[in-house]
């Protein structure tokens, strides 16, 4: 008996230690990191449009993704970075198919759909992409003079890519048309909304 004066004070250190571990553990990332050509870059924000089947109806349910924010999302208009904010921009959509919700899944570049004037090249469209878990749209902005303005020849596609998504992380990793590489695995709290209308 005159060892647990001894002893509890030790044991209630344990389990206090263990419970703010748990804790720690369980608290949302509030911050990720996305590598551009391998140099790392810190983010607190980004934002979620959701499409619904809008887009590429009926077949696919489809989200945007934007980096740190909707103002990302032009691919002709300039960008000016927030001070403090890194010179790195990115917004990409995933779709996934046969689906009235958007489902885990390896989401692959399938190539850029740009012919919208023409009914037959979208229903080929389509059917090349029936099926897939696929990504789209990517644009990629990199201040490469320092400016703090990422301006239209500052911003890229990709050639190659997938994007995986599970139910607590988003993991990408891009081959850009400048011959960059875009990788990161991302599990912010992202706002979610609608895109403007």
């Amino acid at each position: 008996m005159k060892r647990l004066p001894i002893l509890l004070p030790l044991i209630l250190f344990t389990v206090v230690f263990q419970a703010c571990k748990q804790d720690e553990d369980m608290v949302p990332q509030n911050s990720f990191t996305i590598f551009y050509d391998g140099v790392p870059y810190t983010f607190t924000n980004g934002v979620i449009w959701d499409y619904g089947t809008e887009i590429y109806r009926p077949r696919h349910f489809s989200h945007a993704y934007l980096i740190p924010n909707e103002n990302v999302f032009s691919q002709r208009n300039n960008y000016n970075i927030p001070a403090g904010d890194p010179p790195l921009t990115l917004s990409f959509f995933l779709s996934t198919p046969d689906s009235d919700i958007f489902k885990s899944g390896t989401y692959e570049f399938v190539g850029e759909f740009r012919d919208w004037g023409s009914t037959e090249a979208y229903e080929a469209y389509l059917s090349d992409i029936e099926d897939k878990y696929f990504i789209s749209d990517v644009v990629v902005g990199f201040d490469d003079n320092g400016d703090a303005l990422i301006e239209a020849e500052e911003k890229h596609g990709i050639t190659s890519g997938q994007v995986i998504v599970t139910e607590d992380y988003l993991e990408f990793d891009l081959s850009l048309t400048n011959g960059s590489k875009v990788t990161g695995q991302v599990s912010p709290r992202f706002a979610k909304s609608f895109p403007p209308s």
